[in-house]
């Protein structure tokens, strides 16, 4: 849902509408759900069931879905900062397991490529 859907629909104030919509986003089924614990359980469980559990049947993945998550939560953490699959092969599995890992993310989206530009480059453009 939109955040007009959800403001128009469920709330008076729009400052505690923004908040909310930014924190859970619009699903549907969030606004039938009145604690914070609950809506973080339901959220949680939607990406584990929608995401990961897609990524692991679709490529046959086998005893990784604890993997996944973990690289997947610190790709997450680690935005704005520079992260290369060989500084993620140093703490996690090897270089060419990180960037199969990280393939399958971006083949549905869940995360982007951010290309970096440096200045020298940027003038020759």
């Amino acid at each position: 849902m939109s955040f007009a859907e959800v403001y128009y629909n469920t709330y008076e104030d729009k400052n505690l509408a923004w908040c909310d919509y930014v924190v859970f986003g619009g699903m549907p089924y969030i606004l039938s759900l009145e604690s914070f614990e609950e809506k973080s359980i339901y959220l949680k469980n939607l990406f584990e069931e929608t995401y990961i559990r897609d990524i692991v049947e679709r490529n046959k993945i086998q005893n990784n879905s604890d993997i996944l998550d973990i690289l997947l939560n610190f790709i997450s953490s680690a935005v704005g900062s520079l992260t290369n699959p060989l500084k993620l092969s140093n703490r996690f599995l090897s270089e060419n397991k990180i960037i199969y890992h990280i393939t399958l993310f971006l083949n549905i989206f869940l995360i982007l490529k951010n290309l970096i530009y440096y200045i020298v480059l940027k003038d020759m453009i």
